[in-house]
């Protein structure tokens, strides 16, 4: 969509400066899918390691909970009440905030990537707009009369 422009600009201009301004048109183009296309794999694989991460805490989790069962019962002490919930309910907490951490880590790189598409797509429009005046050949202040 942000090609059309150059390429009115381009046909209106002809010869080797529309050319030129069609090729950097579609160079930019090609640039901005790709850096979508990256951005689009990047958080992907944030999600990806997120998930990943979040197996590995509740099998930790399991594993806790059965040793600190395990325990608790060998000692005679068994974990339906006092200290024994305390110390299950305990390792619960540790790793939901662990889970929480995680996601609000997750949170923070999903956004630096949007934020860097985002200003990767001004800067491909700041170049594009400054490529076509710069192969204009008038001058912008021709515009204004």
């Amino acid at each position: 969509m942000a090609a059309a422009p150059i390429s009115v600009a381009a046909l209106a201009l002809g010869g080797l400066a529309g050319a030129d301004l069609l090729t950097r048109a579609s160079q930019l183009s090609l640039s901005k899918k790709q850096q979508e296309l990256q951005a689009r794999v990047r958080s992907d694989q944030v999600r990806a390691e997120f998930e990943e991460e979040e197996r590995r805490r509740a099998r930790a989790l399991a594993l806790a909970n059965a040793t600190a069962r395990a325990r608790l019962g060998a000692s005679g002490g068994g974990s339906a009440g006092g200290s024994g919930e305390a110390l299950l309910a305990g390792l619960v907490d540790e790793s939901e905030a662990d889970t929480l951490e995680a996601f609000a880590r997750r949170q923070r790189q999903l956004r630096d990537i949007r934020a860097g598409l985002a200003l990767d797509r001004r800067r491909s429009l700041l170049d594009q707009s400054r490529f076509v005046l710069d192969n204009i050949p008038f001058s912008p202040d021709d515009l204004a009369r």
